[in-house]
């Protein structure tokens, strides 16, 4: 699924072995989602990668396509995340991540652009407050929205159409009744690409839902 994802949002015709990379790089979150894994395990380990542990996978990326920087964790929280971008980016792979938008700022958004990140996408979980933060505990759809907003204000200040923005929509039981309004929901917002995931608590299923606007 993740390479069918960030195959069709990026474009790009392959030429190296590996599509795709996933590495994550922490295990924190700020977030309580109901679906989570985490909720069911007391055993959970919070920790980041070290920069150097990173710097380890770099000499293999001259194979992979696409390097997503994310997991369980949320990427915003490493504190060298650009840096991590810009390795990326000079071994030749293009490099994203997807994010709760939490904790994001202009000068943050400002250094990933500088790095040369080329995607973002940004996961929400229903097309009203009510509904999104219900499921994911602790987000706020406004919020998630001005940090998106933020990275488009970025773009058009460089003149850049990178980094490509998506929005990764968590179906659930909870949700589904709002899926119909995704549409109009991603025009308002300026957003071109959704990709929908269907979850229940500890489990993901990816069902590979993709819409272009265009």
């Amino acid at each position: 699924m993740i390479e069918k994802m960030f195959g069709k949002l990026l474009q790009k015709r392959k030429t190296k072995p590996f599509s795709a990379w996933q590495i994550e790089l922490t295990t924190r979150y700020p977030l309580l989602c109901k679906m989570c894994i985490r909720s069911e395990s007391s055993e959970w380990q919070f920790q980041d990668m070290p920069l150097e542990d990173f710097k380890k996978t770099l000499p293999y990326l001259k194979d992979v396509e696409t390097v997503v920087l994310e997991g369980w964790g949320e990427s915003l929280l490493h504190k060298d995340l650009s840096e991590c971008v810009r390795l990326v980016k000079n071994e030749g792979s293009q490099v994203g991540f997807v994010t709760s938008g939490m904790g994001l700022t202009k000068n943050r958004v400002s250094e990933l652009v500088e790095a040369g990140i080329d995607f973002v996408g940004f996961s929400i979980a229903g097309t009203t407050p009510e509904t999104h933060d219900a499921i994911r505990v602790n987000s706020h759809l406004p919020e998630v929205l001005d940090a998106i907003r933020l990275f488009q204000e970025e773009q058009k200040r460089r003149g850049l159409l990178r980094p490509k923005i998506h929005l990764i929509f968590l179906m659930v039981k909870d949700n589904v009744h709002e899926v119909s309004s995704v549409p109009s929901f991603v025009k308002e917002v300026g957003i071109e690409e959704v990709v929908g995931n269907v979850q229940k608590v500890g489990q993901t299923f990816s069902i590979g839902v993709f819409w272009n606007g265009r």
